[in-house]
């Protein structure tokens, strides 16, 4: 992703942290529903606790009937939105009394430990260590990407990744016989189910897309207009220019958002 987009702090940069003895990571889910990928680079181990995909709708269940009320007004039962504010300390042995299975993983230096989309995961640090984390895809993502931005938009939440923007380029690399990792025919051919899943995903997404935008573009109670560029007023132009993202290379190819929100003008 990092080749591809613009850059996002954890997300596509690892984040570095330093844990100390009994500090946790709360339970939380990652943005967009992306996985991601933990290096224990020195120090002492970390034990973590993973849902596996089939149980995520039986964790939120169980937190929907045992936190506070008062909690669940303030996230108006909305389970996600708390679990994305990282405030989520509960005890693994709530879920497990529950009937929610769990995976317990050590890890150690040198481990690297990988969450699966969409699956929340928490854990202690069992003393001084350092640790790298950083989130990337895989084929058969891109559904469960849709699923989390079609749900943060009717929640009224802010999506930190630019998911169409990925789309769009994910659509341009199809063009050119390429993907995100390798060629789109060895891809296909290794697992032509979840290659044609995503391919699937990505046309039906852009053909909504493009369909609200020539909805919104024909003036149905927007009323507006395209108008050519040469044509507008040279106070335009100017703030045009202004807000223009400009990308910069770096020395490893990274092409870096300088204007920091994420989106091209």
């Amino acid at each position: 992703m990092s080749r591809c987009l613009s850059t996002y702090e954890g997300m596509t940069t690892n984040i570095l942290y330093k844990g100390t003895l009994g500090s946790m990571f709360p339970l939380h889910m990652e943005d967009s529903n992306l996985l991601s990928v933990s290096f224990l680079q020195e120090g002492a181990p970390k034990l973590w606790w993973d849902t596996p995909p089939d149980q995520v709708s039986n964790l939120l269940d169980v937190l929907l009937t045992c936190l506070h009320p008062l909690v669940l007004a303030f996230v108006v039962r909305v389970i996600r939105s708390w679990l994305a504010t990282k405030r989520a300390y509960c005890s693994p042995q709530v879920f497990l009394d529950n009937g929610v299975k769990m995976a317990l993983v050590g890890e150690q230096v040198g481990d690297c430990v990988v969450t699966a989309a969409g699956a929340p995961h928490m854990g202690i640090n069992l003393g001084a260590n350092v640790a790298s984390a950083v989130n990337y895809t895989c084929l058969a993502w891109f559904g469960r990407a849709v699923e989390h931005m079609d749900q943060d938009y009717l929640e009224l939440r802010y999506v930190p990744f630019p998911f169409e923007k990925l789309l769009v380029l994910s659509r341009e690399l199809l063009g050119d016989e390429t993907w995100w990792f390798g060629s789109a025919s060895s891809l296909a051919a290794c697992d032509p189910a979840l290659f044609i899943r995503d391919f699937n995903v990505l046309i039906a997404y852009l053909e909504q897309y493009l369909l609200e935008n020539d909805r919104f573009i024909s003036g149905q109670g927007a009323g507006c207009e395209t108008t050519a560029i040469d044509s507008v007023s040279p106070e335009v132009k100017a703030f045009l220019a202004a807000d223009t993202v400009r990308e910069a290379d770096v020395n490893d190819g990274l092409r870096v958002d300088l204007s920091g929100d994420g989106y091209t003008c």
